[in-house]
């Protein structure tokens, strides 16, 4: 599609994997302090290093687009250390101690779920559109980035959801504390 070898596609991802491994070092340091705020501000940055992945994709060709891409992931993967590591930790902290080995079982069987039904619709929105692309751009052309920009938004949709559950929760332990066992924000 974008004619571009399996390793360079690989290579693209990992600034993703590295934010994503660095971040939770600082998100854990303060969810304690500053509850649903570090999960609030993880996912605004995951929806803006997205963002501009898809307006990459758009707009930019060749190495630019490699290199900016690059750049993206990396954004987007810092965010998405400051939304997992620290949402684990508010999740857990509500349930009984009795029962937090459950607690943990589910919550990696939902997040599995979750990684699970977002890629498969990630990639059943890459493959809509790129059964769309004729000439030029099916062999890589021009248009051929307009293709990532559609599971890109996506992603970022997925990722508006996961924000805004994520406020509505640090506003209900605003309002309620003792209802809660979530840190107020």
């Amino acid at each position: 599609m974008l004619d571009l070898r399996p390793l360079a596609v690989g290579l693209m991802m990992i600034p993703f994997a590295l934010g994503s491994a660095v971040s939770p070092v600082f998100g854990r340091r303060h969810v304690t302090r500053s509850g649903r705020t570090v999960v609030i501000w993880g996912a605004a940055v995951v929806i803006a290093g997205w963002g501009l992945g898809g307006v990459v994709a758009w707009f930019a060709t060749g190495t630019a687009f490699l290199v900016l891409i690059g750049c993206t992931q990396l954004v987007a993967g810092l965010g998405a250390g400051l939304v997992l590591s620290p949402n684990q930790n508010l999740t857990l902290d509500a349930v009984d101690p009795r029962t937090m080995g459950a607690a943990g079982g589910v919550l990696q069987a939902v997040q599995r779920l979750g990684s699970t039904v977002g890629t498969s619709v990630g990639t059943a929105a890459y493959f809509a559109a790129a059964a769309g692309l004729t000439g030029a751009a099916a062999a890589g052309g021009a248009g051929a980035g307009h293709v990532l920009a559609i599971p890109t938004a996506v992603a970022v949709a997925f990722a508006l959801v996961v924000l805004a559950l994520s406020w509505r929760d640090a506003r209900r332990a605003r309002e309620s504390p003792e209802k809660s066992n979530a840190v107020p924000v």
